[in-house]
């Protein structure tokens, strides 16, 4: 393929899989239906990577643009998928991760644990020479 998909997602219910794709020229979350056929419904719109299911797949939260951590409400209940509100939730600054995914979204889908990157702070260094001279005393 040209383009990359990955960090895919099933839904809670398993009908439908949630993941990032570069087909459009840049990173998008898409959902298809699982096993498919089906259709193929975008719901980034400004980019958007590791999307992550409510636990009872109302919810699709994904990272949009500038580090925003976003939500779609979502409706997979019938043979076709709805996409409903997409809602920007708060702007972190995410820590890169080897599974490609920096948060996680807590059963009730009201907490997020995510991994951030921290401002390091140039702390003075105190260097003791001869050190086992002062035990002595």
């Amino acid at each position: 393929m040209e383009f990359r998909q990955e960090a895919a997602r099933f839904s809670p219910d398993g009908r439908w899989v949630a993941y990032r794709s570069t087909e459009s020229g840049r990173s998008e979350v898409y959902v298809v239906p699982f096993p498919g056929p089906g259709g193929k419904w975008q719901i980034s719109a400004r980019g958007g990577e590791a999307p992550r299911w409510s636990r009872d797949g109302k919810e699709l939260f994904f990272i949009g643009p500038d580090d925003m951590l976003t939500v779609a409400t979502v409706n997979g209940q019938g043979p076709l998928f709805d996409v409903g509100a997409v809602t920007p939730l708060f702007a972190t600054r995410f820590a890169t991760t080897v599974s490609n995914f920096p948060y996680d979204v807590s059963p009730d889908g009201r907490r997020f644990l995510v991994t951030t990157l921290v401002e390091q702070a140039e702390l003075p260094m105190t260097v003791v020479v001869n050190w086992t001279a002062l035990l002595k005393k």
